[in-house]
């Protein structure tokens, strides 16, 4: 395969992975709008994923989806890797100095004894 071929596939791998990131975020968050289990459980743990974390992953994948768009997606792919880095951010910071900012519970709550529930601070 030449330089030039594998290059020219490069902006739909891109594309594909971002739009495979962003359906995965979207289907979380889906699940706890719909109340399916199934859909924030993916490994059947117990364990769900937080809300946030989901509509990080769903940014984060229309803005990778969006990077081989070049100059005219720029903003947007500014814009939605900011959001990424806020969420992760302040959930980082939640760790770091123990405090609960409510980030993990502001659009839905887990039930009270749920796995892997216990938010920093608490």
């Amino acid at each position: 395969m030449s330089q030039s071929g594998g290059t020219s596939r490069l902006p739909v791998i891109v594309r594909c992975l971002g739009f495979a990131a962003a359906c995965g975020g979207l289907l979380s968050f889906l699940g706890w709008v719909v109340s399916i289990e199934r859909l924030t459980d993916w490994g059947g743990t117990g364990i769900t994923i937080k809300v946030n974390a989901a509509l990080a992953a769903l940014c984060a994948g229309i803005g990778v989806a969006l990077l081989p768009s070049g100059k005219k997606a720029a903003i947007g792919v500014q814009v939605l890797g900011s959001l990424v880095s806020l969420m992760g951010g302040l959930t980082l910071a939640e760790h770091l100095i123990d405090v609960n900012l409510g980030i993990d519970e502001l659009l839905f709550t887990e039930p009270p004894g749920a796995r892997a529930t216990a938010a920093p601070g608490l």
